[in-house]
């Protein structure tokens, strides 16, 4: 990372999870539908089923479909997925949050950094690497066993890896 002051480097580190969780997400919807594109059509409606409801219920939706995988939500790497799931819902269904401090002010005018936030816990470095290899790690676990049942030519490169698309044409 180039030099950043430690608010740069802060909200570049925000900015980084979120990207990674969205990241995942569609990851999750394309690998729905090139394994299941009946679910994924109205997606929606299909997810908002308590069986089969959001994110945890599309990956629940993909195990049916590859029979090799087993997903293991109580363990790493799908827990820290969890931790960042939860930090973006802190991010996009923000709410006020309210908190006591009390603190001596310098008198010279120098600020100090007196707010905190209830996501500040998920923005170091360390833990947004964590997090990050957390995603690609059980992304290519989804990946490399869609491959085996599947080919489409996206599943021949590792997760996040490769072209982000391609085309097919024909002359007449």
């Amino acid at each position: 990372m180039a030099e950043t002051s430690d608010g740069e480097q802060y909200y570049l580190l925000m900015q980084s999870l979120l990207i990674s969780y969205l990241a995942f997400e569609a990851f999750i919807n394309f690998l729905g539908q090139c394994l299941d594109p009946e679910a994924w059509k109205d997606e929606k409606a299909f997810f908002n089923q308590p069986n089969y409801y959001g994110i945890e219920g599309k990956i629940k939706r993909l195990a049916e479909k590859l029979p090799t995988f087993v997903f293991k939500k109580g363990e790493r790497p799908y827990q820290v997925i969890e931790q960042v799931r939860k930090f973006r819902t802190l991010l996009v269904h923000g709410k006020p949050y309210h908190f006591e401090k009390v603190e001596e002010v310098a008198v010279d005018g120098s600020e100090t950094d007196m707010f905190e936030f209830n996501w500040d816990d998920y923005l170091s470095l360390e833990n947004v690497t964590i997090s990050r290899e957390s995603i690609k790690e059980f992304c290519e676990l989804l990946r490399s066993k869609a491959h085996d049942i599947s080919e489409d030519l996206h599943l021949f490169h590792r997760a996040f890896e490769g072209p982000l698309a391609h085309s097919e044409g024909e002359t007449m």
